[in-house]
């Protein structure tokens, strides 16, 4: 049995990725890691965040280039 507060974790985890992936597909210039973390600091802890980020990048939803986020490549997106 999941409880409201593991539930409402997950949905806040769950928005923050999408609000990352987001951002960093209007960027195509690539999106600085630590100015991603500072609009998510109140949501997500810097563990989480970093988590976060190399899951996305292992799914290829975003790219990962030193310490910037660039949109996936077209080709890995179908």
């Amino acid at each position: 049995m999941m409880f409201y507060e593991d539930r409402s974790r997950l949905i806040t985890l769950r928005r923050c990725a999408e609000a990352v992936t987001a951002v960093v597909n209007e960027t195509p210039q690539g999106a600085p890691g630590a100015l991603l973390y500072l609009a998510l600091a109140p949501f997500l802890s810097v563990a989480e965040f970093r988590s976060m980020m190399c899951l996305l990048v292992e799914a290829k939803r975003i790219a990962r280039q030193g310490d910037r986020y660039y949109p996936a490549p077209e080709e890995t997106m179908r």
